[in-house]
């Protein structure tokens, strides 16, 4: 299974939790809206691992924090539309500035490396890691803290998925709430991933990018249509 494989599973996972989020239980029935939530689970997950995939093996690692930032902010609208009918709200971000902060945390990880003794690399990587948590909760991106230390440890722990993958439960399942252990299933993905990205080009690339905000405004359009 490549990357690309990984990337349109996890698109639809999230356009399926993100369907009952932005209708809600009114449009929805409880056991149906419940079901989508849960299988919404798996995304972020794999966000996640397709991040430090990402990190491990882009040329430009910068480049790619800063599509992330540019997404980040041109989605933060249509984030706020299709969940809040708002244009601007204060108490929460969209997910693209959770991304950009754990990926900011690898790249300083990384620079390091080969910089610095032992104990320098890991005064600074705490620090790193400390900081883009709190930037998440001062924020309030979607997964905050959280989210981050999902990044990081899977970073860390990327030679070891046994570890990777339990760590990676435990976070989301002890700041999230038992919900998240249907992420689980992404633990099955993971497993089956080849380490290759798959077919890609351009638009391919811009267009996992593109998604995110473009969903969101389907998804505020239609839900005002059915719900007002």
């Amino acid at each position: 299974m490549s990357g690309l494989v990984l990337k349109i599973i996890a698109i639809l996972s999230m356009l399926t939790d993100h369907i009952a989020a932005s209708f809600g239980l009114s449009f929805f029935p409880p056991e149906v809206y419940w079901v989508m939530r849960y299988i919404g689970r798996t995304a972020f997950p794999v966000f996640c691992f397709l991040i430090v995939e990402g990190a491990l093996h882009t040329r430009n690692p910068y480049r790619y924090l800063a599509r992330l930032g540019i997404f980040a902010l041109i989605s933060e609208i249509p984030f706020n539309l299709a969940f809040d009918r708002s244009v601007i709200k204060t108490g929460s971000t969209n997910v693209f500035f959770t991304l950009f902060l754990g990926l900011l945390a690898i790249i300083i990880c990384r620079k390091l490396k080969d910089a610095a003794s032992a104990e320098i690399q890991i005064a600074v990587a705490a620090g790193a890691v400390i900081i883009c948590c709190l930037a998440a909760e001062l924020l309030h991106t979607d997964y905050s803290s959280g989210g981050v230390l999902v990044i990081i440890s899977m970073y860390f722990l990327h030679d070891k998925p046994a570890a990777r993958d339990a760590v990676m439960l435990l976070i989301l399942s002890l700041f999230f709430g038992p919900v998240e252990l249907f992420g689980a299933a992404s633990i099955v993905l993971f497993f089956f991933y080849n380490g290759r990205r798959g077919k890609t080009n351009r638009f391919f690339q811009y267009f996992f990018y593109a998604f995110y905000p473009l969903h969101l405004t389907v998804l505020w359009i239609l839900s005002y249509c059915f719900l007002y």
